[in-house]
């Protein structure tokens, strides 16, 4: 009997589509293999995990963790300071990112416990202050490419700075911007209701303002919301004793 099955993902939140897959995590000690299984690498004593899909009306992709895998995993993050780096795998980041959004089909207990834990641990501020260092990296690119002429290359690195900037924003309020950032928008409104930051948000994402013949320019203003972000993360974290 498994620990714990949950459901998570975009599904479980209403946002799917027809092509949406659903996410299934079987938390068990007792997993049966199949032919078709696959390995993914994690950073834990026991170091993967076995995924499997099956087809259907919608497809399903299961993964399997062990409980001292998750007991592991949730540890991570505990009794850290919120400036270590603990190393984690796309799997690992991935679980705990729907941790709090899962959907439990068998052992609810088992599951508010895991998300308590999480809750109470130092994650999503570790998550923000590694997502504001690599925001910091597309700064200074982008300055410097300017400095260089080369403001083409500079307006990349800007917006990649700007959208590293918003996910550090958006987990500093507890949620995670996963993958290719496709949920973004959406995740960014579920953290704030101010449309004058969703508005800015939407108009640098879109190159709305960006004007071909005055690049540095729109590269500044970029930058200085940037800035702006940075400094209302580090009043919340401050206030929040750099727990969630």
């Amino acid at each position: 009997m498994p620990a714990a099955i949950y459901a998570a993902g975009s599904v479980t939140r209403g946002w799917g589509n027809k092509n949406s897959d659903l996410d299934i995590f079987v938390v068990t000690s007792n997993i049966h293999s199949q032919s078709n299984d696959k390995f993914a690498a994690v950073a834990l004593t026991l170091p993967s995990i076995r995924i499997r899909t099956l087809e259907g009306d919608r497809r399903l992709d299961l993964e399997f963790w062990t409980p001292d895998q998750v007991d592991q995993l949730l540890g991570k993050f505990e009794g850290i300071d919120v400036f270590d780096s603990p190393q984690l795998t796309p799997r690992e980041l991935g679980l705990l990112t729907k941790f709090s959004t899962g959907q439990a089909l068998t052992s609810p207990a088992w599951l508010r416990t895991a998300q308590e834990r999480l809750a109470d641990s130092h994650f999503l501020t570790v998550i923000s202050n590694a997502l504001l260092n690599e925001g910091e990296g597309y700064i200074e690119d982008a300055t410097g490419q300017l400095d260089a002429g080369h403001s083409e290359c500079a307006v990349l690195s800007a917006q990649f700075a700007y959208e590293k900037t918003i996910d550090a924003f958006i987990a500093s309020r507890g949620e995670l911007v996963t993958g290719r950032g496709k949920w973004r928008p959406k995740l960014l409104r579920a953290v704030s209701d101010d449309e004058n930051l969703y508005s800015t948000y939407w108009n640098i994402v879109t190159h709305a303002r960006l004007h071909p013949g005055r690049p540095t320019q729109w590269v500044n203003s970029v930058l200085e919301e940037c800035q702006h972000l940075t400094l209302s993360i580090s009043h919340r974290t401050t206030n929040d004793g750099g727990n969630r």
